[in-house]
Formats: C-alpha cells, structure tokens, sequence
C-alpha cells in the first residue's frame, strides 16, 4: 500500500469517526421545548382573586350639633382635620371587588361655643370595620372607574374636654361609644 493507500484509509476513517461523533451528539440533545419545572403548590393561588390593600389618608369632620348633660348646647361646632390609615383584605371577580377594613383615624379637635367663642373644646378619634363592596363600570384606555359603598361600625372615643359646661359624661374623663359607619366612594384604577 503506497501513501495514497494510508491517505484514503486515513480520510475514510476520519469521515466515519466525524460522524460517529455527530450521531453521538445528536441522541444526547435535549427535548424542545424543554418540560416545565415543577413547583410545589402555594397556600394561596395568585391568580384565585384574592388580594390585600392598604391605605393611608386625611380625614375631616362634620358635625351638625353637640349634647351637652346639661342646658345650654354648645353652638357654633366645628370638627379639625387628621391623618387616616386602614387594612383589608378582599376578593375581586371580573367586576365585582368585596372587602373587609379596619380604619384608624387620628384624634381630630373639637371647638363649640356656650358662653365666649370656642370655650368648649375636646379630642374625638374613631375606629372603623366596614364591609364594602364595588362596581367596576368597564375599562378604558387601562383606566377602570368605579363606584362603592360599605357599612359597619364605628368605635369612637372623645376625650381631653375642656369648657364651661358639664362635660359628656359627669366624672369621667373620656366616652366611649359604638356607631353605625357607612361609606360612599367613587373613583378610579389605573394599573401600574
């Protein structure tokens, strides 16, 4: 065998092994697509509708009049204004939002009138539970206006009175009271 010989052994060869190795390679690729991990399943589905808030805000009162045990009634009554801050958790559907909130509103300054301009003054803070429900009107250019109303109670507290008359309760130096709360709320969502 001359040296052409051990050239075309040595090529038929080399070509064999070139594709021995490329049929190798190809039995070894992985599958397309490849399968999906597998997770372990959370205690709560992302996608179920539940959700969380919270919120943070001012607040301002109204008051149309004031009690006193006795006669006269302070007059000229106005409420100040406070920070707010809530919690909740709900449940929305497609256009359906429901959910439950505890409300804190900071002490708000109370001032009425009996015998010289705001001689009666005291602290009023409320605590709030309110179930509340929504209706989103369709969404727009990804803005969803809505509309809401809810209903609970009211847990409120007035304290630190000073004035003239006698104070809302002979001898004690705060009231406590429950009420009935409800709320109307209008508004939008954008997301972000």
């Amino acid at each position: 065998m001359g040296c052409k010989g051990y050239l075309r052994t040595f090529a038929v060869s080399g070509s064999a092994l070139a594709l021995s190795s490329a049929l190798a390679q190809a039995a070894d690729m992985p599958e397309y697509p490849p399968p999906l991990p597998q997770y372990r399943s959370s205690l709560i589905d992302a996608n179920s509708g539940w959700y969380l808030r919270g919120d943070l805000g001012a607040h301002w009162g109204l008051i149309g009049g004031a009690d006193s045990v006795s006669p006269p009634n302070p007059a000229n009554n106005i409420l100040g204004s406070g920070m707010t801050a809530s919690l909740g958790a709900g449940i929305k559907s497609s256009w359906l939002r429901t959910d439950v909130t505890i409300d804190y509103a900071s002490p708000v300054k109370y001032q009425g009138t009996v015998a010289a301009a705001g001689d009666t003054t005291a602290k009023i803070q409320a605590t709030t539970a309110l179930l509340n429900g929504y209706i989103d009107l369709g969404t727009w250019y990804r803005i969803t206006p809505y509309i809401g109303g809810g209903a609970g109670v009211a847990y409120t507290r007035i304290s630190d009175y000073v004035g003239t008359a006698a104070p809302p309760v002979p001898g004690e130096p705060a009231k406590n009271r429950w009420n009935f709360a409800w709320a109307g709320m209008a508004g939008a969502a954008f997301p972000i």
